[in-house]
């Protein structure tokens, strides 16, 4: 068994410091019982729904791949005697150890063991030094009784602020459960199985220090310390080796590899900014003279960089040992914190994985790799293989750059609009600006970009976070259409073809049947080729999967795909909408939501007449209409949590207070709430009410007809 080697040598040393690997089954089956602290210094619950999102489909996604053990990271402890009782402080790893403890809470139902973890002689086994709220509410949810398989969603008293990061985390925890759990088809069984994974085969490395040492100081050096070297580092010190082995390349033609490699590297710069922060050089020395006109516009990148004219007199690249020591250059630091406002939905490690993806497809290697950037390695052999050449690698560095170079103009970036650093997902248009010799060059959101920006927002937010195969297919789209095909097409036009591109691609990943093919297989293909002979899209099935009677259990995807089409053919709704409700549909956003809302509440009776039923019965034993799709939305945790129980015409002034303040739970929920008080003597609806007949006619005539025109793109 994987654990402490004895709880007495380990946990209560005094002197020295100890390390070893444990799991959830070591640590219940001590002699002592373990309670574990998180000390005052540490910040309260942060994590938020994308941190949520990937821990647990990282657990899943190992669970589902029989993996023996999966590594969740490293937990530093120290330990203590209280009141006669081993308690254990947790100077590192809280936020991962509070999501695993909340974790076994919500899976508590189907695991007798995650209960066990979960609480000791119904005490909590997870506290907060000094915070006395959050201990009580801990202690709380051991009478909570959570099963995440039914129909409705979970509900927990807030009425204290200092609870909210606890309540909103235990929400978007159940919340991203349950979506793994729909794209499985998940049941009891399956649940008890996960559960048994997580409590024997997931993997710590505890480190615990002697108390009497300055915890507060150990902490802080956690938080300031180097980093380890990353696989990327070491993939391109291996192709660097390949390289310096080959006689006619140049230094100066490696150079060039490293430039691209290393500018391609800084994921969270634009590009151009990237390859300025690169070299020394002024901006009119690392960008060629014709850019500088306002109406230059290409899609090749040697059309803007100047890499090979100023890399023969400008600083050598970062030598192996530099690389290997993770020491920047100074010579070329450059200041662009002002310039940090973006964030790349990707990491460089996946970038490279979509890559090489692209360069399977491009050169006919038929090999789908997963992107698993843990695993980064094993997919780039330097002793046999393809990457053992020269040429091969000279060709995957280019082709990085240049796909590198694409992803910043055609893809989403988290960034940051306003001074409350509020982030957005948006595609920004580049500006070259050169006035009396001055230049620059920035970045500017332009609602050209809209369109393109809210698919591909949709596409990121169902897909896998680490994975994100949509980019494979987009990016192989983008280099075949202007690097091979030499399509020249201006940048307005470039935009619009390739939101057409990318609404084809939806389409064809989810409004349709596909079977027993995984998403790493079902992006590996050429698209333009597919979407020229067939259509992307089945309206039946769409039709079928949005009058199921789901409730908490459709998949999030077709709330933020309505979501987007009702923003695409706003129009349409236009003389339904007041005109002040109506503008604030041109700004509205897609955002990571994770919440489905019943506007009429679940807890309530008398939202359908009995005939109703009757055209469920056939299909559905007992049907729950208050399940369908016309009377739900998609909203954040605490705005689901805002509206709890109250009834719809209650939810509709709270909606209408928030419009006050120009602000729009849902483009969907919008259309609901002016059906409320809509009056309609022939169909028998009357002011503020709701119900299904009121539902029916929201997804029969505001929601089907718009999938039904998308479809015949």
């Amino acid at each position: 068994m994987i654990g402490f080697k004895k709880i007495k040598e380990v946990i209560q040393v005094e002197d020295g410091i100890t390390s070893n690997y444990f799991s959830l089954e070591t640590l219940i089956h001590f002699s002592e019982t373990i309670h574990l602290q998180i000390p005052l210094y540490q910040r309260l619950y942060v994590w938020g729904v994308e941190e949520i999102k990937l821990f647990i489909e990282d657990i899943s996604e190992a669970f589902l791949e029989n993996n023996g053990s999966y590594y969740i990271g490293n937990m530093m402890f120290a330990s203590k005697i209280t009141d006669d009782k081993l308690v254990i402080d947790l100077i590192d790893g809280q936020q991962r150890f509070t999501t695993l403890w909340l974790l076994s809470i919500i899976l508590g139902q189907y695991s007798n063991d995650l209960a066990k973890f979960a609480f000791v002689n119904d005490r909590p086994r997870l506290s907060f030094s000094s915070r006395d709220k959050v201990n009580e509410y801990f202690a709380l949810l051991g009478n909570q009784t959570i099963d995440i398989l039914k129909k409705e969603n979970i509900h927990f008293d807030d009425h204290d602020e200092s609870l909210e990061p606890i309540i909103g985390g235990m929400l978007n925890i159940f919340n991203s459960l349950k979506e793994v759990i729909i794209k499985y088809g998940w049941k009891e069984d399956n649940l008890e199985d996960f559960g048994s994974y997580i409590y024997q085969n997931l993997i710590m490395v505890q480190t615990t220090v002697p108390s009497k040492n300055n915890l507060n100081q150990i902490f802080e050096s956690l938080n300031s310390g180097g980093k380890q070297l990353e696989n990327h580092q070491i993939l391109k010190s291996r192709f660097l080796s390949v390289l310096r082995k080959k006689e006619n390349l140049s230094n100066a033609d490696i150079d060039v590899l490293v430039y691209k490699w290393d500018a391609s590297s800084k994921m969270n710069l634009y590009l151009e900014r990237s390859v300025y922060s690169t070299t020394a050089e002024k901006w009119e020395k690392v960008l060629h003279s014709q850019i500088w006109n306002s109406g230059f516009h290409s899609n090749h990148s040697d059309a803007y960089f100047l890499l090979n004219n100023y890399i023969a007199n400008d600083r050598k690249p970062i030598d192996l040992l530099s690389i290997l020591e993770n020491e920047p250059d100074a010579s070329v630091s450059k200041n662009n914190s002002q310039h940090e406002n973006s964030r790349s939905i990707i990491g460089f490690p996946q970038l490279i994985l979509h890559t090489l993806r692209v360069y399977n497809l491009l050169y006919n290697i038929n090999d789908p790799i997963q992107v698993d950037s843990k695993n980064l390695l094993r997919f780039f052999s330097t002793d046999k293989g393809e990457f053992s050449s020269s040429e091969n690698i000279v060709k995957f560095i280019n082709l990085l750059f240049e796909l590198r170079f694409l992803f910043d103009k055609f893809v989403i970036k988290w960034t940051s609009e306003d001074e409350d650093n509020q982030e957005s997902l948006l595609i920004n248009k580049v500006y070259y600006n050169n006035s009396d010799k001055s230049y620059s060059v920035k970045r500017e959101f332009t609602e050209s970009n809209k369109q393109l920006s809210l698919i591909q927002s949709v596409l990121y937010i169902v897909q896998e976070s680490k994975t994100q195969y949509w980019l494979t297919s987009f990016l192989y789209y983008l280099y075949d259409r202007y690097n091979h095909q030499n399509v020249l097409e201006s940048y307005e036009d470039s935009i619009i073809s390739s939101t057409l591109f990318i609404e084809k691609l939806d389409n064809y990943f989810y409004c349709q049947k596909n079977d027993d093919q995984s998403m790493s297989q079902l992006s590996f293909k050429n698209f333009k080729t597919i979407f020229e002979k067939e259509v992307s899209g089945d309206f039946n099935f769409i039709h079928q999967e949005l009058n199921l009677l789901n409730g908490t259990f459709f998949f999030r995807y077709w709330f933020h795909k309505t979501e987007y089409l009702i923003w695409k053919y706003r129009d349409e709704f236009k003389a339904i909408i007041p005109e002040a409700e109506y503008q604030l549909w041109n700004k509205y956003k897609i955002t990571f939501k994770t919440s489905i809302e019943h506007i009429f509440p679940q807890s309530k009776d008398h939202f359908e007449e009995d005939a109703d039923r009757v055209l469920y019965q056939k299909s559905v034993e007992t049907p729950i209409l208050k399940d369908h799709f016309g009377n739900l939305v998609l909203l954040t945790v605490s705005e689901n949590s805002e509206y709890s129980a109250l009834m719809p015409e209650v939810k509709k002034d709270k909606y209408r207070a928030k419009l006050e303040n120009n602000y729009i739970d849902s483009l969907k929920s919008s259309l609901i709430f002016n059906l409320v008080v809509t009056e309609d003597i022939d169909r028998k609806w009357i002011k503020e009410d709701w119900n299904f007949s009121k539902a029916q006619y929201h997804l029969e005539h505001h929601i089907i007809p718009l999938y039904e025109k998308h479809l015949k793109l």
